[in-house]
């Protein structure tokens, strides 16, 4: 097989194989993981199987990186295809399962941009998360630096002002003049939480305005609602809900 040109993983559900290159030799069976190498060829020995793919555009999973830890998008790479730990991968499987079922066996006919978005980030944190990379061994990285509040409202407002859209933290940051890293730092000192946090916040805001205005013979529902701004599970975002608001959505059906 040749190198993918992007992150391509795979669980097996059913059957047997075997992958190899030049570093390595994997043997799988039913509910392992692995990681298609996307800096040099392998050999695949495979019968019948099924098995669940996640493919994720190199730069988002590199600017994902780059976001968590400071280190370039550019110097991510992957050092092996086999998951980190057994534990890793039975959770990366899980999130296969449920990526898969809201993009392939849901009922589901048209995928919300923001939802789209939230899905496709998941799945490169997944990858991040289970298989090794130079996030798990890069050495010194250098601090975030001192992040002036007035640049945190600049962020904030282009956030505010673009919620209902599909926004990455590259282009916040961007617009802040500041790296990924530094405003993901400042963000945690001063709200708790995360830029991709602080934008979830605001989207439950903007929900919570649409099942308040929502006219009862209308046809909207949470589930609906909850996938315009992002949520695939409607218990998460009933949890969410719950939480900021003290009470779970009730202008509107659920089903």
């Amino acid at each position: 097989m040749e190198p993918a040109d992007m992150p391509n993983a795979a669980v097996l559900k059913q059957g047997v194989g075997e992958i190899s290159n030049a570093d390595e030799d994997l043997r799988y069976g039913p509910g392992c993981a692995f990681l298609l190498p996307a800096d040099r060829p392998s050999a695949t020995l495979i019968g019948a199987v099924t098995m669940a793919t996640l493919q994720v555009p190199l730069t988002v999973v590199g600017a994902l990186a780059e976001e968590w830890t400071g280190m370039p998008a550019a110097d991510l790479r992957f050092a092996a295809m086999a998951p980190v730990s057994a534990a890793r991968q039975g959770t990366f499987g899980r999130t296969v399962d449920f990526i898969c079922d809201q993009l392939v066996t849901s009922a589901i006919t048209e995928i919300e941009p923001l939802l789209a978005q939230e899905l496709t980030r998941l799945a490169a944190a997944a990858i991040l998360e289970t298989f090794p990379n130079t996030t798990m061994t890069a050495g010194y990285l250098a601090g975030p630096g001192w992040v002036a509040w007035a640049t945190v409202d600049r962020a904030t407002e282009y956030i505010d002002a673009r919620a209902g859209r599909p926004i990455t933290v590259e282009e916040v940051a961007a617009w802040a003049d500041v790296t990924v890293f530094a405003l993901r730092y400042s963000f945690q000192q001063r709200f708790g939480t995360t830029p991709e946090g602080y934008l979830r916040r605001i989207r439950l805001e903007r929900a919570h305005q649409d099942l308040s205005n929502a006219d009862p013979t209308s046809g909207i529902t949470a589930a609906g609602v909850a996938r315009r701004w992002g949520w695939a599970s409607l218990s998460q975002f009933n949890l969410a809900y719950l939480r900021r608001f003290g009470k779970l959505p009730g202008r509107a059906s659920q089903n």
